[in-house]
């Protein structure tokens, strides 16, 4: 009965997110906005249906999953279902300017200077250059800090780093390299050589970085943005096309091995059956929700999660430590485990890593019901000012893709299974050290903005 209500809700929900898409002249547009839609359904039509009827037939040892009942699985999908309401209203009736979700500036007069994106690049590599010369230089270099990044990553920390805060720096050198391939694809002929060979050395030096900190999403996006910006760049695709849907799928199926391979290169897979994999490393999405709603003793976080976004830019010492700030994570892992990470937990051993909150359970964690739609809508109001930004200083075309494939992903894709404002302030941390130097050296009124982009009337 369970499995016939989930995949029967499941088909709902995609038959719903399919008409939330935009179109044009009955062509679905290649846009944020459209991508985000596309793969909330996709994870919650059919990837959760596939998980659960895999739990039930396969995986006998998920007991939360297993003892959800109809009820729990009609307020789960009401719950996703406002939240998608909720984001696609406020981008259809509050974003009048659709341009700020292309991919690809839209406009004939926006300019291809550049020389600020590049010299940003250059900054930005000097600060990771230097953060991870000083963040390493405690363990005694890389190597030896190659014996510490699991006990770090599970929160057992043995060797006491006065530069520990500069660990969020070190991601510079992955921003860096993005840059440098962006200008590489979008410079003459001519003058290509510099950008590429800096490409290629930041490349190196952000594989390195990647591998030390045992991330295998963060290892996968990396590769997934230089795909998307290489193609951006060649194309100006405004249009989902059958050929186009074909890549996608491609892509999404090269992307699900990939995690498989980097899991496997960093020994953090836990199987060695790829699909039983995915879905094991998936499931905490839905094990979240089910943990909140059957756990009587939870108190709502009254929306503190709305206001602490800015404090998360300041190091986990402060608002962890003095200020005892507690995430939406951390309450998914005490659920979970018993205890935050680095904790004893409940079968009295330490709880090693930490359960990361999705953006369904951190809307339904702030007031229940009351609070899913408020949630969904600060989240959104975010993501417009991230894109209006772009819009309004991104001078040139290589900054322009750079800068929307990059809040794309981290922002409106990660989000969804990443959705504690911590985790996605400390994943786009050195992308907000390139907004600010990118802002700062900017030129002021280098171009006009009332022909930015083609009149509404194209659009």
């Amino acid at each position: 009965m369970n499995e016939f209500l989930i995949c029967s809700c499941g088909i709902i929900l995609c038959m719903i997110g399919v008409f939330f898409l935009r179109k044009r002249d009955k062509r679905i547009l290649l846009s944020i906005d459209n991508g985000f839609v596309a793969l909330y359904i996709v994870f919650f039509g059919v990837i959760f249906p596939i998980n659960y009827v895999y739990a039930s037939n396969y995986v006998k040892d998920n007991e939360l999953i297993l003892s959800i009942d109809t009820l729990d699985i009609l307020i789960y999908y009401e719950v996703i279902l406002i939240v998608l309401i909720t984001v696609k209203s406020f981008f259809t009736m509050l974003c009048p300017q659709k341009e700020i979700f292309n991919f690809v500036p839209s406009s004939i007069d926006l300019g291809n200077n550049e020389k600020t994106f590049y010299n940003t690049g250059l900054i930005v590599f000097l600060i990771g250059i230097v953060s991870d010369f000083l963040y390493l230089k405690a363990y005694g270099g890389y190597f030896n800090y190659l014996k510490y990044s699991n006990a770090i990553r599970s929160g057992v920390i043995t060797v006491q780093n006065p530069f520990s805060f500069l660990i969020a720096f070190r991601g510079c050198i992955n921003i860096s390299s993005y840059v440098f391939f962006a200008v590489y694809l979008n410079s003459r002929k001519g003058q290509r050589l510099f950008p590429l060979i800096l490409f290629l050395g930041t490349c190196i030096y952000s594989m390195m970085i990647l591998y030390s900190n045992k991330g295998r999403v963060a290892f996968a996006f990396y590769f997934l943005i230089l795909l998307f910006i290489f193609l951006f760049s060649k194309k100006k695709v405004r249009f989902l096309t059958f050929k186009m849907f074909f890549h996608i799928i491609l892509i999404i199926l090269f992307f699900i091995i990939g995690l498989g391979l980097i899991g496997h290169i960093l020994g953090r897979n836990s199987s060695n059956d790829l699909f039983s994999l995915i879905i094991e490393e998936i499931s905490f999405v839905y094990n979240n929700f089910f943990r909140l709603i059957k756990t009587e003793s939870v108190e709502y976080r009254y929306f503190i999660d709305c206001i602490n976004w800015p404090i998360y830019l300041l190091p986990s010492s402060i608002w962890s430590t003095r200020l005892d700030i507690k995430t939406v994570s951390d309450l998914m892992t005490i659920l979970s485990s018993g205890a935050v990470k680095g904790g004893i937990g409940a079968s009295g051993s330490i709880v090693y890593g930490e359960t990361p909150a999705d953006l369904i359970s951190v809307c339904y964690a702030q007031l229940g019901f009351l609070g899913v739609p408020f949630f969904a809508l600060a989240w959104a109001w975010i993501g417009k000012q991230l894109l209006k930004f772009c819009s309004r200083e991104m001078e040139s075309k290589g900054a322009y893709i750079f800068y929307k494939v990059y809040a794309t992903l981290y922002f409106f894709f990660n989000s969804i299974l990443y959705g504690d404002p911590k985790h996605i302030i400390q994943s786009m941390f050195p992308f907000l050290v390139f907004i600010i130097i990118y802002h700062v050296m900017k030129p002021k009124q280098t171009y006009n903005k009332k022909v930015l982009f083609y009149n509404q009337k194209n659009s």
